[in-house]
């Protein structure tokens, strides 16, 4: 039987005897059984049913050492346990507060084992005590009492205690999440089914067959490792599972059918290249002899002072002891009772195997474990050659496999030799993997390949020393219909050499004779030489273009100085050039135009590109297009491979959504308001786009199916008459669907959650128990805010064999954006409006008396949740979750909630159970009380300043695992400190002491890192962590490489899924040991080792290129792994070869696989400080258009305006194009005049920032976004924001010393408000001027000071609608409108007697030109507010007769369409104002 883990949880359970067996201590029949853990697993079988899984007799477990406290009593072994197991069983009785009397037993059992210790370098086995127990719930009691020494009064240090009891599970038994589970025939089906699924069984451990797979590998035999298995296989079972996966959808069939899929077979099937194993030469540190001398000499005090010298060397004491892994593989599941030990717990007397003295005669075999290639990017390229030309796309010229043996030798030097190419031609290294296969594809051809494909022979270029006594042409070919031809010939040189080349003598010029010759007197210089004497006299080859100013009324007067350095301002009249330069020098100060050499060539011959065809040619021209379209379509082929059908990718996703009717316009509250509607979309295949169904359940008492049926042909409705029955119907949907995962946009205090609280207080319901899978549980529930890991991360709602998705909360982490809205993710998911509808106007339609209204309703929310299932499958949220758990062997629900310590381990203990390693686990006051961090990463204040001259990025790819594999970095490896302090040597949290004799047996195979710490290298223990890392990298680049050579969106969702989570897990391995202050196995001194080594890394390659002469380069930045490198004078071009140059020329001074890349230029950009620069990105040589790419600036951070990064982007892009000050001054003044004028869109203005309301002591100190919320929260309790959620507000106009909280206004009140107004002069002045004043101080220039010049508009009164049966709030407009004239608006009101009259006296003269003058003015803005309104139904597919009610935040024709219609309304009461004082 297989099925996949979809879900996975536990549950303690009353022990039954038909599947659990606890031995025979099980209480009596009169007595309460006893409770056992038991797994419940959910998943799919291939024919796409749902299966449940309860697995029995899987007791979780720790491990304490053996030494600890058994050397202290005088005890056998089978009493020592027994007292122990009654002793923990008595301690975890009074810790729970009972009679230790009746307490039910604890311990499943106690067992003696042997293992080696990981934390620090251990040679041999030591013995551990494996303690079962019945209850997961009891193992971190029991641990606390082990450190509090509260068992036999003996402080113990506790193993494996913080890898949770699923996980331990999963990794015992080689199980992955959503991967396939496979069982024997042992499987028990039980008549009463617990579960509402379609298979059920009751299994025990041994019918697992997953952990098969798994062999133990007995390494640890001899002081130099050894291989108990092939080098080359692959220790992580789920990689293995993507290289078969890989090779078998490129068609690359394997004999071997193993799970294990060896390098061994990745080399021969094409998937990987096999290493060239070229020596590396390593750098040594600076106080590297220092350290060693350090090491000497402890090693010989150590000896001194030791008595043991003469001890035996024992690597396995207890051969008859079982290991840890041996113990959880081949372990009898009966409980053993407290008289019955086994053999294997029974203390065996020493056997010595060998000793010191007899070691060295002993030939200790030092084998050399594979390298990583220097250059992933070889990875997998035989695989091109397999499929066909597509590695030779980026040599269009050229045929592969060219037999080039056949060509005529030339007299010429291979310098010399004329050759036919193009500009990206690459010449391929002796080594190159490439063979001369002959090839169905790639027949041998012994001639080049034009690109137009027509064949052409190289012809020989001859030397003619006597020239009138040559022939004027060779015979021809019997063969060749072609004439001979006449040769035109020239002199290279001075003496009597000429070149001649062959030109038919159709073609040959009528003006030239036949024996003339022409000779140039000196050859002109070539572009070398050129090159070599400006590099001699360090003349610049290129003089990038200074910023100035275009016009000559921009240039200030005065020079600005910041940052100690003086600007002075640059024209571009003749007044600013510099003078001339008699020596030729070239003045980099005022250079307008780049000076940039031409590429020309000193030899020049005459020939002809192409001969005329022949008609020969003409005639087989068909017959070669077609051969090319056979040769083309394989590879079109290859390219569209796709995976096979998973039977297991059919994962079921159902997303709810509701409407609730609320009174005045309130949120919904499940106290108070009813589910009037429930919609819901169903989908079967998270990769597919396609929705299977959608429909909708409605509380109607007067309409029928039919009636609402008939609107909505395409979905399946369904009418109920109460509350309670669609609440029944809800849940029968769910088991009628059976979906693996629910979800909602917010499940919180909409969707699930309103449903489950409504169902709860109105019909005291347990509606989590009703939607599980299971008939009966207590796991299932709505936690709320009382689990707040949970809520604030995923979802506190718990559904049994479901799993809950709060799709705004994955979106957060999966795209960057200002508003987490679902008009605002949909705008930029899939670039396309939708509308929203507030409560209120929700409310009106559904009580609304047109069935047509409804219908808008019910539409609006079809779409919706629509769009929920539509999110998840465009950014491939299920599939790159599914793929993580695969990957890192963690279920599915893990992925989100949990942490990277946690995945980085799930990886680990998988390669460490079989090598018998055992895990310390350190309490949180080990952990802080370890040694702190000492070591920081190389992080180089960058001079600010524009760079106008090409920049270089080098990065380290992955420097710090590539570190951990380089120099075998790992807990198993390191020795300890060189240098001792106090006489502790303390690594970590744990005190550790190194065997001096056997330091001293391998003394010269140990590596000392740059801080001081010793590690013992590849040959004597390979690291454990480079182990996994290597695996990591090697399959991630294999999958990179496939992502490359496909086309099907399924395809790349899939492997790009991949690639991510090996990456994630690659990257946190450094974390994992720096944690520290919730680290779960920290190790402060590692970290440090990683991290002083990248610094010393990066240091040398500082050092190395300031010190290089050839190209005047100079580091201007470093940051951790990367390093920013100005070459002064230098072309784009020029800067692309030095750089690949500098990156291979690092790079081989480092052990592999460290590796230095050549990534971008900037040309140009702006460092501003640390992590904070800004510039013009070239990625290629061929790159014509550059990308703007921004990092730490406020264009790409979030928590400014969207005005603000539009406009400072705007002004770095003209800057960087034009360099021109003049023009980036009128760009930004013209900006600023916009938005005084009022032409920007209000949305640009709005501010986006998380709020955590329960992270805010006080009001007073809280954000302006959190005011603004508690204040909306004060009328709508309800409308609190979530955990994180980012809220929208605007920074409105009000009394000076108002403080900016209180200013802070949502946009829905702004727009609501006729007299509010938006604080131009703090947007101005706090946000645009600032980060652009950042910049532009650097080239002296201000825009604070160029605001300040600029001609201001006039400002227009702010025309506000009068308030009716209120008072209205007074502002300088409102008061001046009571005064002037409705109509000029400039005179003050005539006072006329007993009349009300708002014209003066002008208007009141001239009545026909008032009236007119309102009524353009009222028609103006009614028929623009006519034509948005239009606008936005053409949006909501709405007709010309239904109401506009879109309110959508995200949308700036929202935006102008409220600004509009309240000018329109204020123009109709000003209209009504005119008409009211005329005399008619």
């Amino acid at each position: 039987m297989r099925f996949s883990i979809e879900y996975i949880d536990w549950e303690l359970s009353p022990c039954d005897p038909a599947y659990d067996f606890v031995g025979k201590d099980l209480p009596t029949a009169n007595e309460e059984l006893t409770t056992v853990p038991v797994i419940r697993v959910f998943g799919l079988n291939e024919e796409a049913e749902t299966v449940c899984c309860f697995i029995h007799n899987v007791f979780p477990y720790i491990y304490v050492e053996y030494s600890s406290f058994a050397e202290t009593l005088d005890l056998e072994v089978p009493d020592f346990l027994s007292q122990l197991q009654t002793s923990i069983n008595y301690a975890l009785a009074l810790a729970a507060r009972a009679n230790p009397e009746t307490y039910k037993p604890a311990v499943q059992s106690v067992q003696l084992v042997k293992g080696i210790p990981f934390y620090g370098y251990s040679f041999c086995f030591q013995k551990f005590l494996k303690i079962c127990l019945f209850s997961p719930k009891n193992r971190d009691r029991l641990v606390d009492l082990f450190r509090q020494g509260a068992i036999l009064n003996k402080v113990i240090q506790v193993y494996e205690s913080h890898l949770p009891y699923l996980l331990q599970f999963m990794v015992d038994h080689n199980l992955y999440g959503c991967a396939p589970i496979d069982l024997d025939d042992s499987i028990i089906k039980r008549d009463d089914l617990l579960s509402f699924c379609n298979v059920e069984v009751h299994v025990s451990p041994n019918a697992i067959l997953n952990a098969c797979w798994l062999s133990e590998r007995n390494i640890h035999t001899d002081l130099y490792e050894t291989h108990a298995s092939s080098p080359n296989s692959l220790l992580v079972t789920s990689l293995a599972e993507i290289w078969k996966s890989e090779a078998s959808r490129r068609n690359l069939t394997s004999s071997d059918e193993t799970n294990s899929f060896s390098k061994l077979h990745q080399s021969q099937f094409g998937l990987k290249e096999e290493s060239s194993h070229e020596p590396r030469s390593s750098q040594h540190w600076k106080n590297e002899v220092a350290m060693k001398d350090l090491l000497k000499n402890l090693i010989k005090s150590k000896l001194e002072s030791s008595s043991d010298v003469n001890t035996p060397l024992i690597f396995d004491p207890w051969p008859e002891l079982p290991t840890i892994y041996s113990a959880i593989h081949t372990k009898d599941y009966v409980r053993p009772s407290q008289n019955d030990i086994s053999v294997s717990q029974i203390s065996v007397d020493e056997k010595i195997c060998t000793s010191y003295e007899s070691l060295p005669k002993i030939q200790l075999e030092q084998n050399t474990a594979p390298v990583i290639e220097s250059s992933f990017e070889q990875l997998d390229s035989e695989l091109e050659r397999i499929l066909g030309d597509t590695l030779f796309d980026s040599f269009p010229y050229v045929e592969p496999n060219v037999d080039r043996s056949k060509f005529p030798k030339s007299p010429l030097n291979s310098s010399q030799e004329v050759t036919i190419h193009s500009s990206q031609d690459r010449q391929s290294p002796p080594s190159s993997p490439l063979k001369d296969v002959p090839s169905q594809i790639n027949p041998f051809s012994p001639s080049l390949r034009l690109k137009g494909g027509s064949p052409i022979t190289k012809r020989e270029i001859e030397f003619c020393r006597d020239l009138p006594n040559r022939p004027t042409s060779s015979e021809p070919n019997q063969g060749d219909t072609r004439k001979a031809g006449k040769r035109l010939k020239y002199s290279r040189n001075l003496d009597d050499y000429h070149i001649c080349t062959q030109i038919p003598e159709d073609y040959s010029p009528k003006f030239l004779s036949q024996h003339e010759s022409f000779v140039y007197k000196q050859q002109p210089p070539s572009t070398d030489d050129l090159y070599g004497t400006m590099k001699k006299l360090k003349i610049p080859f290129s003089i990038p273009t200074n910023v100035h100013y275009s016009s000559e009324k921009d240039i200030p007067s005065y020079s600005q100085e910041y940052l100690g350095k003086s600007h002075y301002p640059i024209g571009v009249s003749s007044r600013y050039l510099p003078e001339f330069q008699s020596d030729g020098s070239v003045s980099e100060k005022v250079r307008l135009n780049p000076l940039k050499l031409s590429n020309f060539h000193g030899e020049r011959t005459w020939q002809y590109i192409k001969p005329a065809p022949l008609a020969v040619d003409l005639s087989n021209l068909e017959s070669k297009e077609a051969v090319s379209e056979e040769i083309q379509s394989p590879q079109r082929l290859s390219r569209s491979k796709v995976f096979r059908k998973d039977p297991y990718s059919c994962v079921r996703i159902l997303a709810l959504e509701l409407f609730c009717c609320s009174h005045g316009g309130l949120t919904p509250d499940p106290t108070k308001d009813s589910i009037e509607c429930c919609f819901w979309a169903y989908q079967e295949d998270v990769n597919s786009s396609m929705i299977d169904r959608v429909g909708f359940i409605v509380v109607d008492k007067s309409a029928s199916n039919s009636s609402f049926g008939r609107s909505f042909p395409s979905c399946t409705v369904l009418v109920v008459n109460s509350e309670l029955e669609l609440i029944n119907e809800v849940i029968g949907l769910n088991r009628q669907l059976d979906p693996t995962i629910v979800c909602g946009y917010e499940v919180h205090n909409s969707s699930w959650g309103y449903l489950i609280e409504r169902a709860s207080y109105r019909f005291n319901y347990d509606l989590p128990e009703q939607l599980s899978r299971l008939k009966c549980t207590s796991k299932a529930n709505f936690a709320k805010k009382e689990n707040a890991w949970k809520y604030t991360t995923t979802s506190s709602i718990n559904i049994v064999g479901r799993h809950v998705l709060n799709i705004w909360r994955i979106l957060r982490g999966e795209v960057n954006l200002l508003n987490y809205s679902l008009e605002n993710v949909v705008l930029n998911i899939f670039k396309k409006q939708t509308p929203y509808y507030n409560q209120a106007d929700k409310v009106h339609l559904w009580q609304s008396s047109r069935f047509h209204e409804k219908q808008i309703l019910l539409n609006y929310m079809l779409n919706r949740t629509r769009y929920c299932l539509e999110i998840l499958s465009a950014c491939a949220i299920v599939t790159k979750i599914r793929e993580q758990a695969r990957i890192i062997g963690i279920d599915f629900m893990s992925v989100i909630s949990r942490g990277s310590q946690f995945k980085v381990e799930s990886i680990m203990f998988r390669i460490a159970k079989p090598e018998n390693y055992i895990f310390p686990s350190p309490s949180a006051k080990q952990v802080a009380e370890q040694n702190a961090l000492e070591a920081l990463p190389l992080v180089m204040e960058p001079k600010s300043d524009l760079y106008n001259n090409p920049v270089v990025v080098l990065d380290f790819q992955s420097l710090y695992p590539s570190i951990i594999i380089a120099y075998n970095l790992c807990y198993s490896t390191c020795l300890g400190p060189v240098k001792i302090v106090n006489g502790k040597v303390k690594l970590g949290f744990m005190f550790h002491s190194s065997n001096p004799n056997i330091v001293n047996l391998i003394k010269n195979d140990v590596y000392i890192s740059p801080n001081g710490y010793a590690y013992v290298k590849e040959n004597v223990r390979k690291s454990l962590l480079a182990k996994m890392l290597e695996e990591l990298i090697e399959t991630r680049n294999m999958v990179k490489r496939g992502m490359k050579d496909c086309d099907s969106d399924y395809v790349n969702k899939v492997l790009n899924s991949r690639q991510l989570a090996l990456k994630l897990i690659a990257n946190v391995t450094y974390g994992y040991t720096s944690a520290s202050f919730s680290g779960r196995m920290p190790c402060s001194e590692i970290a440090d080792t990683i991290v002083e080594t990248g610094r010393e890394i990066l240091s040398y390659s500082l050092e190395y290129i300031n010190t290089l002469d050839f190209c005047h380069a100079k580091v201007v930045y470093g940051d951790t792994d990367s390093l920013f490198v100005e070459l002064p004078g230098a072309t784009k071009e020029q800067a692309f070869d030095i750089g690949q140059q500098l990156a291979n020329n690092i790079t081989s001074r480092f052990p592999s696989p460290i590796r230095l890349k050549f990534e971008k230029i900037y040309f140009p950009c702006f460092l501003l400080a640390k992590k904070r620069y800004v510039g013009f990105k070239f990625e290629s040589v061929s790159q014509k258009a550059p990308i703007f790419e921004a990092k730490g600036i406020e264009t790409v951070r979030r928590d400014g305006t969207p005005v603000q990064q539009q406009l400072l982007r705007r002004c770095l892009e003209i800057l960087f194009k034009t360099k021109d000050l003049s023009t980036v001054k009128k760009e930004f003044q013209n900006v600023c005049y916009q938005i005084m004028s009022g032409n920007v869109p209000v949305m640009d203005f709005c501010f986006s920032k998380e709020v955590r309301l329960e992270k805010y002591k006080e009001l007073s100190t809280a954000p302006p976004g959190a005011v603004m919320a508690r204040r909306l929260m004060t009328k709508d309790p309800r409308r609190e924001p979530q955990y994180g959620e980012r809220v929208p507000y605007l920074i409105i106009a009000a009394a000076p010393g108002t403080t900016l909280a209180n200013r802070s206004v949502a946009p829905e009140e702004f727009l609501s408000s006729s007299f509010s107004q938006l604080d131009i002069n703090y947007y101005i002045n706090n946000s645009l001027i600032p980060p652009l004043d950042r910049f532009l101080n650097l080239l002296g220039a201000s825009a604070q000071s160029w605001y300040h010049e600029m001609p201001k508009p006039r400002t227009s009164l702010k025309l506000t609608e009068t308030v009716k049966g209120g008072i209205q709030k007074k502002t300088l407009d409102t008061f001046l409108m009571e005064k002037l004239c409705s109509s000029c608006l400039k005179n003050n009101i005539e006072i006329i007697p007993d009349k009300i009259n708002s014209l003066c006296s002008d208007c009141l003269k001239n009545p026909c030109a008032t009236i007119s003058k309102a009524v353009t003015q009222h028609n103006a803005y009614n028929k623009k507010l006519s034509l948005l309104f239009d606008i936005c139904r053409g949006c909501s597919k709405l007709s010309s007769s239904d109401p506009v009610l879109c309110k959508s935040n995200s949308c700036k024709v929202y935006y102008d369409r409220a600004k509009t219609e309240n000018y329109a309304k204020v123009q109709a009461e000003m209209l009504t104002k005119t008409l009211g004082s005329l005399d008619w």
